[in-house]
Formats: structure tokens, C-alpha cells, sequence
């Protein structure tokens, strides 16, 4: 008969039905005491009496007490015998604060006192309710559920276990949606605190009961007056340093509405104004709706949509907004290792380079300051972009090497904004942090100018007035660096490289400037050091040329021809002994050294006063610069006798030859673009070519054409082959 389940009954409030308890527990003392000795003599003093403790009406002479028991609203009948024991008022005769337990906090107010069921909770949960549709004690309590044999041995009289909150889980398996709600029967890596740990909740994972007393009118644990902080906080300390920070909206934005909750940031605690316990709009148990809905992932390419609730143009961030610029997101990480979170697949978002709850990763947890401008060492970053740049080195490792180089930029004379942030923008439109107002060039030039340029940071190493071309085309197969015109971000080679776009030459197509040596393992080269053909931050090793004739494919039949002079230096290429990409004497051949007018009187000072060579007019720039090795004071071992020419206009237009060619001249201090101009040294000898194109003779003097009267004859007619015999001997030259 103790057995059987109660059925549902009505009950009465406690402070309505005080009297009758009282009379209940007199009636039943009175019957376990004395007036129903006979009967309990019959029973089995073991279990009977306990029965009769609440079944009064089961005692012998209980006929004889019925008037003065109070009356019940829902008599039930059991075993022919009236039934009260299901009322709520049977329990409170006992757990009325006299007993020691958290019962005597169990009043009106509390959620679980008397209040509706949850058509989505309570309904079809399996749990009594009574007849009302209202719970009661008996909905989540039963005396004849005690079993000691539990892990723990006090429980009491629930109907399910708590371990793994089942109990809680049938009413409310919509609070325990995984990601939108907080996460339950996670294990813990340290045990729960003393405050949320009891002896019916276990001390090594989450369960509904560590953080909530169903018996307290206060839904959860250690909250005050609606702010839950310090019930978070028992468990999230590290989150915490949040307080004092801009991401702490109760303060920085007070007014701010939550989401679609209709509370504002002010009224809330410190957590509640980005998550919420129960029904969050995503992952994280986020308060803000997100644009796919609560079950999709917030993080699409890369930007984490619960940042872009703040983080964007009409948002409370409004200031600080992602643009769709600076970083690649989604990126697969492959060096990450343990310091920087990602996503499934090795995926980075948002929050592997920024922790919400930290203002400034060298704070040791402690709270940060609001309304600070961020910098390279705070703004949320997980680990600062300081002198060793840790941050960024953890998944750019190879770029580490710009620790040792000039570049890095804690050895500048003026503040740096971060080893690397001094350089790269993360966020905004532009890639890297400082531009020029040179237009039209790739943004890495432009980044490069605002350094090597004027009074920039590398004033000791200009660029000088004349350089290499940029903004010339790239070709494919090159296999370097270019940037596109339309929207001058620089591409490299490779699959991701667009099509039917043609890449122009950017300083970013021959220097990488990460790396001071190329190859090999990096070593430390100090501040302003002097670069060579095998550092200078080149994209390849040049001391082989193989940077240069990369590009310039033909020029390359120079080595090991008479011109490659590479071999007298160490570490110099071919080209370097007579070419400079930067601070070049002009941008005809960007050639390195060129004589002075000065250096020019002196060379011609033996030649006859009407001498080609005396008169300053044909002093052409080629003429300079040959003769800078090709004179007495030279390294060269042949010396022209004579090498003036009238730099008067010709043209040599190839289609009007029978074999196609042309002679470049020259306009100035740069090469003709047409048919017309100046003959130069180089309009008949080709430096780079000892061997002319179409075969025979290897020639030391490096002529264009086999022939003397190849090219000579289209101005000088049938006197060529005399002009040609004797150009180079000034004693024996027909003059004009």
C-alpha cells in the first residue's frame, strides 16, 4: 500500500492553511503516539509507522479523529480509506523553516511554487501535476523515491536522479540546446567552488543544480539583486579582466539595447549583455540575433558575426568596424599550435587573434581601461605585436626572420606601432599602414616610398630619382610578384593569381621584405646594413643573375661572356657591374656609373681639337658610361681610339630594310620610342651579346650585326664600309 503512487490533489498556499497543519500534526502524533496503539500492534513496527506519519487516515481510530482534521478540497478515495497525503499542505506541516534545508526558502515568488506548467516543459514531461495543471511538491518529490544506495547518500525523494540533471531535463530539455544554452554534464579540468558544489551536485561537472537552487526565489546561485556576475565570475575569473573595458557595455554603452530582449546594457551585469544562460540567438549562448539564425555557424568567411553585431557601420562600434580588407579570414593555419584558437578544418576567425574578454594580453588579467585607443600591445589581441612580435610570428614563421634585419622596426629612431602593424594594416581598406601620395603604383610600392623616399624612416637608402621601370608589364611565365592596375593589390603566382589580367612590376616583384638573405639560414645583419646582389631583402638569390634574368631572358647570354664581371666581386651579379635598379645615374639602362664632365675632358684631352670626341655635344650618355670602363683608367682591356659620333636626328626604321632590323637611338637621356633619335654606343653594339642572334663568330666587340655595312649604309650609303674601317681611329676618320 506505501507503494502505490499518490494521485494528484489540490493544494492550499501555506499561509492560508497554517491552523490546519497544526491540527494535522497533532492528530498525527497523536495517532503514531498513543491513540493507535491497538492498530499498531497489528502492523509491522518497521515500516507502518513511517507510513502512518503521513497516511493518518490508514491508523486504526482514525474514524475516531476525522473532525478534527481540516477538511481537503480533492478527497480521493484509496482502498475505501480518504486520501490527503498528495496535498502540498502535508509537506509544509513539516518543512515550514522549522526543518534545516533550503525548503524554508520556498515561498511565494519562487518559480517552482505554484506557478503555471510549461506547455513546452512541464506537459508530457511524465511528472504529476496537480489539479490545476499547477506544480507541487509531489511534481518533483516523492517519499516512497529514496533509495540510499546513490553516490549521494541523501536524496531526497526525488522522483529522478540529479546526476546528469534529469530531473531538470524533463521539464527543461529546451534549456540545454547545445551552443545556444549553457553547456551541462561538461566535464570540468578543476573542480566546481565550494559556493556552487553541494552534496546533491557533483564537483567535477556542470550540471542545472550548480548553478540554480530550485527552492530559492533567486532563479540562480549567488545572484544579487538580478546581477549575476559574481555567480559567473565563480567559475569564468579569467574573463573577467573585461571589467573596465569597452567590451563592459554596462558601462561603455548603457543605453544600448540587448539584442531583442528589450533590456539595455546598463540594467544588466557584465555578461549578460553579450550572452545569455538560456535561449541564445548562436553559438556561445549569444544575445544578439544572428544573420542565419541560431542553428548556423556565425562565422562566415572568417568573420565572426557575433563581432559584426557591434562591429559594423550603424552598430555600437561603429568606430572600429571590418571592412572586408586588410587580413585574409578563413585561412587555413597550419602553425597556430596551441596559442591561437581555430575553427573546425585549422580554420582562423575573428577571435584567433582577438579575446573579447581581455583588453591587453600583458595585463595579467587584470580589468582595462575604457575608452583607450588600442595599439600593437592592447585592443583585445591574445598575445601583443610587441618587439618580438608574437602575435603575427605564430603563424608567419618563415617572416620571423625580419626580427633580425633592418627592418625590424623596434630600430627605428621613432616609436613603433608594432613589429609588424607597423607595416600591415589588419582591418582597414588599405594593406598596409602608411601610403604615399604617389598614385597609381601597387600599394606595396607605395608602402615601400613612404620609407625609402624623401625624409622616410630609410632616408640613408633612397630610391633615388631614377630606378627600375614600374608599372610595367609582367608577364606569367616570369614567375614574380605583380599587382594589378585596377585595384593595385599585389598577386602572386599561382593558382589564386587572376586570368586575362595583366600584373605590373611593383617593388614587391623583386624584394620580399621579410627575408634579408634570400637563402640560406638568416643571420643578424644590424642596423643599415650594406646590401648586396645575396641579401637586400631580393625575392631570389641575384648573385647568379637569376633574379634579373627572370625577367630579362635575353639579356642573360651575358654570362660568361666578356662583359659579366660578377666574378671580380663577391656577392655581385653580372648586371650589377653595370646596372642599379634604385639611385641610377639616369633610366636609359639604369646604368650604375657614368663620367663626369669633368672625367669626360680628361678621357679626351689627347685627341685633335676637331675631334668628334672633344666637342661636350656628343658626350652621349652610352659614351659616358662605356668609357667608364673603357678608357686608360678603366677595368676594361680593349680601348676604343676613337668612339664620337654627331648626335645629329637619324632614322633607321627596320621595316625599310631588307632584313628587318633597326639601331636603337636614343632621345636624351633615354631611349627613342620610335624610329628617330641619337646614335648611342649600344645602336651598334649589344653589351649582353657577344654572338650575334644569327649565329657566327663569337665577336669581343658585341655587334649587333655580322656585317660592317649592316646598318652603317642606311645613312652613309656606299662611304659605309670606309666610314665603319675607320671610325674607331681618329688619325685615319673622314670626317663629315
Amino acid at each position: 500500500m506505501c507503494d502505490k503512487e499518490e494521485p494528484d490533489l489540490s493544494t492550499r498556499g501555506f499561509a492560508g492553511n497554517t491552523a490546519r497543519c497544526v491540527v494535522l500534526v497533532a492528530v498525527v502524533g497523536l495517532l503514531a503516539l498513543g491513540l493507535a496503539q491497538p492498530a499498531m500492534s497489528q502492523l509491522k513496527m518497521d515500516r507502518s509507522k513511517e507510513c502512518v506519519i503521513c497516511h493518518v487516515e490508514w491508523g486504526d481510530g482514525y474514524e475516531k479523529m476525522a473532525p478534527l482534521l481540516p477538511p481537503v478540497d480533492h478527497p480521493i478515495l484509496i482502498d475505501g480509506k480518504e486520501a490527503r497525503v498528495s496535498t502540498q499542505d502535508m509537506c509544509w506541516s513539516c518543512h515550514d523553516g522549522y526543518v534545516g534545508d533550503s525548503r524554508a526558502y520556498f515561498k511565494q515568488g519562487n518559480p517552482h511554487a505554484r506557478k503555471a506548467s510549461n506547455p513546452h516543459g512541464t506537459k508530457g514531461s511524465g511528472l504529476p501535476l496537480d489539479l490545476n495543471g499547477e506544480m507541487y511538491c509531489g511534481t518533483c518529490h516523492t517519499p516512497h523515491m529514496n533509495k540510499m544506495e546513490r553516490e549521494f547518500m541523501y536524496i531526497p525523494f526525488l522522483r529522478e536522479e540529479t546526476e546528469n540533471s534529469a530531473l531538470c531535463l524533463k521539464c527543461h530539455s529546451d534549456h540545454a540546446r547545445r551552443g545556444t544554452d549553457h553547456p551541462i554534464h561538461a566535464s570540468l579540468e578543476s573542480p566546481l567552488p565550494e559556493a556552487l558544489a553541494g552534496r546533491h551536485v557533483s564537483a567535477t561537472k556542470v550540471e542545472c543544480l550548480s548553478c540554480h537552487n530550485p527552492h530559492d526565489p533567486v532563479s540562480a546561485k549567488l545572484m544579487v539583486e538580478g546581477d549575476r556576475t559574481a555567480l559567473c565570475r565563480s567559475c569564468h575569473e579569467s574573463s573577467f579582466a573585461i571589467l573596465e573595458s569597452d567590451h563592459h557595455l554596462a558601462l561603455s554603452h548603457p543605453n544600448l539595447t540587448i539584442g531583442n530582449t528589450g533590456k539595455t546594457a546598463g540594467t544588466a551585469d557584465a555578461c549578460a549583455a553579450c550572452h545569455v544562460s538560456h535561449g541564445g540567438k548562436g553559438a556561445s549562448m549569444w544575445a544578439w540575433p544572428l544573420p542565419n539564425g541560431r542553428a548556423a555557424d556565425p562565422v562566415s568567411a572568417g568573420v565572426d558575426a557575433r563581432c559584426l553585431s557591434c562591429h559594423q557601420d550603424k552598430g555600437a562600434a561603429s568606430a572600429k568596424t571590418w571592412v572586408g580588407h586588410g587580413h585574409t579570414m578563413d585561412a587555413t593555419v597550419k602553425n597556430a599550435g596551441n596559442l591561437l584558437p581555430l575553427r573546425s578544418a585549422q580554420r582562423m576567425s575573428c577571435t584567433t587573434c582577438h579575446d573579447p574578454h581581455q583588453w591587453s594580453p600583458q595585463a595579467d588579467g587584470r580589468p582595462g581601461p575604457g575608452g583607450e585607443e588600442g595599439d600593437a600591445l592592447s585592443s583585445f589581441l591574445r598575445l601583443p605585436d610587441d618587439e618580438n612580435g608574437r602575435l603575427c610570428v605564430t603563424c608567419h614563421t618563415a617572416e620571423a626572420q625580419t626580427l633580425v634585419s633592418d627592418h625590424n622596426s623596434f630600430n627605428w629612431k621613432e616609436p613603433s606601432r608594432g613589429q609588424c602593424t607597423s607595416c600591415h594594416n589588419t582591418h582597414e581598406k588599405a594593406s598596409f599602414s602608411d601610403g604615399h601620395a604617389n598614385g597609381g603604383v601597387s600599394e606595396f610600392t607605395s608602402l615601400c616610398l613612404s620609407c625609402h623616399e624623401g625624409q622616410g624612416r630609410h632616408g640613408a637608402t633612397p630610391l633615388g630619382e631614377h630606378g627600375h621601370l614600374l608599372s610595367v608589364k609582367l608577364k606569367a611565365e616570369d614567375g614574380l610578384p605583380g599587382y594589378r592596375a585596377d585595384n593595385l593589390r599585389t598577386w602572386k603566382p599561382g593558382a589564386d593569381a587572376p586570368t586575362g589580367v595583366d600584373l605590373l612590376v611593383g617593388c614587391e616583384s623583386c624584394h620580399e621584405p621579410h627575408h634579408w638573405r634570400p637563402a640560406g639560414a638568416p643571420s643578424w645583419t644590424g642596423p643599415d646594413a650594406q646590401g648586396d646582389d645575396a641579401s637586400s631583402f631580393l625575392r631570389l638569390d641575384n648573385t647568379g643573375a637569376q633574379l634579373c634574368t627572370a625577367c630579362h631572358k635575353q639579356e642573360a647570354h651575358v654570362l660568361g661572356s666578356g662583359h659579366d664581371l660578377g666574378e671580380r666581386q663577391p656577392n655581385q651579379s653580372a648586371c650589377r657591374a653595370c646596372h642599379t635598379t634604385h639611385r641610377a645615374v639616369s633610366d636609359w639602362a639604369i646604368i650604375a656609373s657614368s663620367l663626369t664632365n669633368a672625367q669626360m675632358d680628361s678621357v679626351t684631352r689627347g685627341f685633335p681639337a676637331t675631334a668628334l670626341e672633344r666637342n661636350p655635344e656628343n658626350w652621349s650618355p652610352g659614351a659616358r658610361h662605356c668609357l667608364s670602363c673603357h678608357r686608360e683608367q678603366g677595368l676594361a682591356t680593349r680601348i676604343p681610339e676613337a668612339w664620337g659620333h654627331p648626335q645629329k636626328y637619324l632614322t633607321v626604321d627596320g621595316p625599310w630594310r631588307p632584313d628587318g632590323r633597326s639601331m636603337p637611338l636614343f632621345e636624351n637621356q633615354a631611349r627613342a620610342l620610335g624610329p628617330v633619335g641619337h646614335v648611342d654606343c649600344t645602336s651598334c653594339h649589344n653589351p649582353h651579346v657577344a654572338q650575334p642572334p644569327t649565329g657566327g663568330e663569337s665577336s669581343p666587340d658585341f655587334l649587333r650585326q655580322e656585317t660592317s655595312e649592316a646598318v652603317c649604309s642606311d645613312c652613309h650609303g656606299d662611304k659605309a664600309l670606309w666610314k665603319h674601317r675607320y671610325y674607331h681611329l681618329s688619325d685615319k676618320r673622314i670626317l663629315p
